[in-house]
C-alpha cells in the first residue's frame, strides 16, 4: 500500500504560489503575487476581498501621479496584507481607507503625493517601510493605527500627518526633511522613540489631548523643535530637542500637562517656553543647556504652573525666568547663564 503523505504549506508559500498579477488594475480576491515589474497609467492593484495577501515579491509597481490613482488599493476591505516591493508614482502609494486590521510592511514607496493613507482603518499597521513623500508621507485619520519602524523622507506638508487621529501609535520612525516632521490633531495617541531631523518648520507640531510624547529625538528643526498648542492631559517627557532655529519646546496654554525629563540644547531661542494661562502644568527635571534665550521661560503664569528640579546652564539669557504666579517646587539649579539673574528673584530660587 502506498504511503499517503500530507504536506503543510506555509501561508507565505501559499501567497507566493497564489494568483499571479500580470496586468495593471487587476482586482484580486485571493492571495496574490506580483509576477513582474508593471508600469500603469491608472490604478496598480485592487483588493477585491477580505483577508488576502498581496505580495509584490520584490518587484516595482510604477504609475502615473494623476489625482486619484492608487498603487495598491485595499480600501474597504478587512485584514488585507501588502508587502515586499516598491511602489513608484501614483497619487496614493498604498491606501487602506476604511480598511481595518490591515498590514503594510517592507515596502519602498516613492514619488506618491500620499505615501500611505491609513484613514478610518482601525488596527492597521505600517511597518519597516521606506517612504519618500510628496505631500504627506503617512496620513492618519480617526481610528487607532500604528506606524512603527519606518523611514520617511520629505513631505511638503508632513512626514506623518495625524488628522483627528485617536489612539494612534507613532513609534520608532526616522523622519527627515519634511515641512513638519509630525503634524497632529490627535487624541489619546502615543508618539515615542522617533527621530525627527531637519524639518523645514517644526519637528513635532500640533494639538494633542490625552497623549504621550516620550523619548523622541528632534534635531535641526527650521523653526520650533516641539510645538504644542493647547495641550490637555499631555505627557511630554524624556525627549531630546537640539539645534532648532527657534525655541526647543513651546507649550501654549497647557492644561494638566507634564513637561519633564527633557533635554534641550543649542536651540536658537528659549530652551523651553511655556505660556501658562491654564491650570495644572508642571515643568520638572528638565535640562536646558546653551540655548540662545532663556533656558526655561514661564510666561503669563495665571495657571500657577509648578517648576522644580530643573537644571539650566550656559544659556544666553536667564537660566529660569518665571512670571509671578509660578509655583517653585524647589531644587532648581542654574549656573553660567548670561542674564542679569540666574533665576527670577522672588519667584524661583536656584542653587
Amino acid at each position: 500500500m502506498a504511503a499517503l503523505v500530507l504536506l503543510a504549506v506555509a501561508p507565505e508559500a501559499q501567497a507566493k504560489s497564489g494568483t499571479p498579477i500580470t496586468t495593471c488594475g487587476q482586482v484580486v480576491t485571493a492571495n496574490t503575487v506580483l509576477a513582474t515589474d508593471l508600469s500603469c497609467s491608472g490604478n496598480g492593484i485592487v483588493a477585491g476581498a477580505d483577508g488576502i495577501t498581496i505580495d509584490l515579491a520584490g518587484h516595482t509597481l510604477a504609475g502615473s501621479t494623476t489625482i486619484g490613482t492608487i498603487g495598491v488599493d485595499a480600501d474597504g476591505h478587512v485584514n488585507v496584507t501588502v508587502r515586499k516591493g516598491t511602489i513608484s508614482g501614483f497619487d496614493f502609494g498604498v491606501s487602506f481607507s476604511g480598511a481595518p486590521s490591515g498590514s503594510a510592511s517592507s515596502l519602498v514607496i516613492r514619488g506618491s503625493r500620499y505615501g500611505a493613507d491609513l484613514a478610518n482603518s482601525k488596527g492597521t499597521a505600517l511597518t519597516k517601510s521606506t517612504i519618500v513623500a510628496g505631500f504627506d508621507g503617512v496620513y492618519v485619520q480617526s481610528d487607532p493605527v500604528s506606524v512603527t519602524g519606518n523611514t520617511i523622507v520629505g513631505g511638503s506638508n508632513a512626514g506623518v500627518d495625524l488628522y483627528f487621529a485617536a489612539g494612534a501609535t507613532i513609534a520608532g520612525n526616522t523622519i527627515s526633511s519634511a515641512r513638519t516632521g509630525i503634524l497632529a490633531l490627535a487624541v489619546s495617541s502615543v508618539i515615542t522613540r522617533n527621530t525627527v531631523s531637519a524639518s523645514v518648520t517644526s519637528g513635532i507640531d500640533g494639538i494633542f489631548d490625552g497623549s504621550r510624547l516620550t523619548r523622541n529625538l528632534v534635531q535641526g528643526s527650521g523653526a520650533i523643535g516641539v510645538h504644542l498648542e493647547t495641550p490637555n492631559g499631555v505627557r511630554l517627557e524624556g525627549n531630546i530637542v537640539i539645534g532648532s532655529h527657534d525655541a526647543g519646546i513651546v507649550a501654549m496654554s497647557p492644561t494638566a500637562t507634564s513637561i519633564a525629563r527633557n533635554k534641550v540644547a543649542g536651540n536658537a531661542h528659549d530652551g523651553i517656553f511655556v505660556y501658562a494661562d491654564e491650570s495644572g502644568a508642571t515643568v520638572t527635571s528638565n535640562t536646558a543647556t546653551a540655548n540662545g534665550g532663556n533656558g526655561i521661560l514661564i510666561d503669563y503664569a495665571s495657571g500657577s504652573p509648578g517648576v522644580g528640579k530643573n537644571v539650566a546652564t550656559a544659556n544666553l539669557a536667564e537660566g529660569i525666568q518665571a512670571a509671578a504666579g509660578t509655583i517653585d517646587l524647589g531644587r532648581n539649579r542654574a549656573a553660567a547663564n548670561g542674564g542679569p539673574e540666574q533665576c527670577t528673584a522672588g519667584v524661583i530660587t536656584c542653587s
